[in-house]
């Protein structure tokens, strides 16, 4: 169990976790725009083993007064992130750097892996935001967006 008594750091634990998270698959989506397909391959190494940092942290967080749905969210999504690191986002640089030889099936599996990404990135994220939003009802503090990167750290 939490053993601080401040709802705030709490939530900015979990949040300041998923930004480590988030940053590293927003700089993954970057390379591969770019074509810079071995450095997306390093990011996805770093994203798998920055989830794994992420979930640990967040499971030895432990709950606030008996209330884990925040933090079981959050641990939730870095799963997501971390199996997609491991195996989908592999399998779109594989398709991508195929170049001009891709093909109608290549391009089809391609589609359907960043639907079905997007569809369950999107859900975990809404449970997560809802789980975020209960907490701060809950506990009487309101969250701010960071203009930086949208997340709702508690101010």
């Amino acid at each position: 169990m939490w053993q601080k008594k401040d709802p705030v750091e709490y939530n900015n634990t979990i949040i300041n976790e998923q930004a480590k998270v988030v940053d590293l698959v927003v700089d993954f989506n970057a390379k591969v725009d770019a074509e810079n397909y071995p450095e997306a391959r390093v990011l996805l190494g770093k994203s798998s083993i920055q989830c794994d940092s992420s979930i640990k942290a967040l499971e030895a967080l432990g709950d606030y007064d008996g209330d884990a749905a925040f933090k079981d969210a959050a641990v939730n999504l870095f799963k997501f992130y971390k199996r997609a690191s491991e195996q989908d986002y592999k399998q779109v640089v594989d398709i991508a750097e195929k170049g001009e030889d891709i093909t109608e099936e290549d391009y089809d599996n391609l589609t359907n892996i960043l639907q079905k990404l997007k569809t369950d990135e999107d859900a975990l994220h809404d449970v997560m935001q809802k789980a975020q939003t209960d907490f701060a009802g809950k506990h009487n503090v309101k969250i701010m967006e960071n203009a930086d990167d949208k997340s709702g750290a508690i101010q």
